[in-house]
């Protein structure tokens, strides 16, 4: 029975030998992150710590938070801590997605995602506001329509955002016109009483 149990020992570690090993990769840093909201503002405010495997907090990691419209670079203090306010952010509801690369001076990494999001209505305006933030709409929008004289597409895609920019400020002004009538009936209003 013995010799059983020591043959059936030895087989299983040269099965083992043979299996294949997971190609899976252990990051070197561990990214745990939290989202708040600015008080003031109503911006995202990222907040995390950086640790190794051991959570032990890692300071002076340079942290890269990636979003749609680019890059901001922080770095954790002495207790591996970070916070960064997204002004760079659009306040155009929806959900977001960002990036969190950290990185050591010797070269140790670590990458996680957090999603939030941005509360609010989809109106008219939020839509268009959207599509004139883009890197193409404002580009066409701070050139001169003389800038496409041999460039077809070109003027086509100027008038396209010139367009949706007088769109823009139109609906504003509307909203604005409302308030303001709004608050000369209330003046008028508080006369009577």
């Amino acid at each position: 029975m013995s010799n059983k149990i020591i043959f059936l020992g030895i087989l299983s570690v040269f099965a083992i030998m043979f299996i294949p090993a997971s190609d899976a990769v252990l990051w070197d840093l561990i990214i745990q992150t939290s989202v708040e909201y600015s008080s003031l503002s109503g911006t995202p405010i990222i907040s995390g710590i950086v640790t190794d495997h051991a959570s032990k907090p890692i300071k002076d990691v340079t942290v890269s938070i990636r979003t749609g419209d680019g890059t901001t670079i922080t770095s954790t203090d002495e207790e591996g801590k970070f916070t960064i306010e997204l002004t760079n952010i659009k306040r155009i509801t929806g959900n977001y997605i960002v990036n969190i690369i950290a990185t050591t001076a010797d070269g140790k990494t670590g990458i996680t995602s957090t999603e939030f999001q941005i509360i609010g209505e989809f109106t008219k305006s939020s839509i268009i506001e959207e599509k004139l933030s883009t890197p193409e709409a404002l580009k066409y929008l701070s050139a001169a329509p003389n800038q496409f004289d041999k460039d077809p597409i070109g003027f086509i895609l100027f008038n396209h955002y010139q367009k949706l920019l007088k769109e823009y400020f139109d609906i504003e002004n509307q909203k604005n016109s409302g308030i303001s009538k709004i608050s000369r009936r209330a003046t008028t209003n508080d006369e009577f009483i």
